[in-house]
């Protein structure tokens, strides 16, 4: 797990409920992330030859990569999940709501200094001196 995700996973999910959104985080990443990535990614690549081994009429391992067109295709599929994953982050950056335990008051962010108001007196001359 990223150190973003987990500043985001502390403050967003109310701790009682903190250990199983670890579990749900992890299964869930193994499952959309880590299984279908490479093969994903290993089709990108099987897209990018140019001559395939031909044995037995069966096709076997590629012989010559099209370099070019398999640095773009892997940066179009890097940058499309990248940004998928930013759109996500931004989703749930605006629909986050501060979570806030049940009979703890919020603490008030009143200012009572009076600055230099306080030091001087009803006249308005300066009780410092």
């Amino acid at each position: 797990m990223s150190v973003n995700f987990l500043s985001i996973l502390y403050r967003v999910v109310n701790p009682k409920h903190l250990s199983f959104a670890f579990a749900l985080h992890y299964l869930s990443n193994k499952v959309i992330a880590n299984i279908p990535g490479p093969i994903l990614f290993g089709h990108v690549v099987d897209l990018s030859c140019d001559i395939w081994q031909k044995i037995c009429d069966e096709t076997g391992f590629c012989m010559i990569y099209d370099m070019d067109h398999m640095m773009n295709q892997l940066a179009i599929v890097t940058g499309s999940l990248t940004g998928i994953g930013l759109v996500c982050y931004g989703i749930s950056w605006l629909v986050y709501k501060e979570f806030e335990p049940v009979g703890v008051a919020k603490k008030s962010l009143e200012i009572n200094n009076q600055g230099y108001l306080g030091d001087m007196d009803k006249n308005g001359t300066d009780t410092r001196m």
